[in-house]
Parts: C-alpha cells; structure tokens; sequence
C-alpha cells in the first residue's frame, strides 16, 4: 500500500514525540522497483516508514568502527518500497525467495531448451532450439530493451 501525506505525518509526529526529530531518514534502496524502470520511471511509491539501527559504512564500504572496535550504529528512519522486503536468513543462509524463482525459471528454460519433450515454434512455424531459441528471446529481449 502506498504512504499517503496523513499516514507519513502521523509516524513522523509519534516519532517526534518519542525524541527522534533529529534522526536521518534514509531509503532503502534495494526496495524501491518497478517494472517500468526500463523505460524511464524514476519516482516510485513509499510504501512503509520503519525505524532501524543501521550500522555506519565508513569511507572505503566497510563497516565503520568505535574506538573499542565495536560497530558503529545509527539509529534511522527508513523509507520502503514495498519490494524485496524478505532478506536471506544468514543463519540458514536460505536463498532470497526472488532468487529461488529465477533459478527455477533457468532450470526450466535449461529443459526447455534441449528440446526433447516439448517445441518452441515460432510465428512463421519453424521450430527453435538451442542456440536458435536462445537468439530469438535476445531478439524480442533487445526490442522491448531497445
């Protein structure tokens, strides 16, 4: 569900009263997607508002430190999309639910591919396989890319 104005005002005063008022807001980048990317969409909806405890990233992306060699957190306000809110569990290190489709959409193109239980024809009839099948997506790929 998108944030409205009301909705974003109403965390933000609840967050003011708790104290937060001088805290960054920050986006989570990777959330923020849309199908429409390709062809030009740059503003794209919030979705949610969540506080977090980050850790600071120093100059060179590493993780920045205290003087005790402890990790440096900030406590921020982050600004969803609405995509890509599950993270791997690093504990299992269970594959992210994306990247689990995209593999079995590759195992099934992989069988598709051989072509020995089912054909791909094309719009003039000919039946395509391997490497003819593999041109003819990039084709339609490069045109809707284009």
């Amino acid at each position: 569900m998108a944030m409205t104005i009301a909705r974003l005002h109403k965390q933000l005063t609840a967050l003011m009263e708790k104290g937060h008022g001088r805290k960054r807001v920050c986006i989570d980048k990777a959330t923020f997607t849309d199908p429409l990317e390709d062809d030009g969409v740059t503003v794209m909806n919030v979705t949610d508002a969540t506080e977090m405890t980050i850790n600071v990233a120093d100059g060179d992306g590493w993780t920045a430190t205290n003087a005790d060699g402890s990790e440096k957190p900030r406590k921020v306000l982050v600004l969803g999309g609405g995509h890509l809110r599950e993270v791997p569990n690093a504990d299992t290190l269970e594959d992210h639910p994306e990247t689990l489709a995209a593999t079995k959409d590759a195992q099934r193109y992989r069988l598709l591919r051989r072509g020995q239980h089912w054909s791909v024809i094309n719009g003039i009839g000919d039946t395509l396989r391997a490497d003819q099948l593999d041109a003819a997506i990039d084709a339609e790929l490069a045109s809707h890319n284009g």
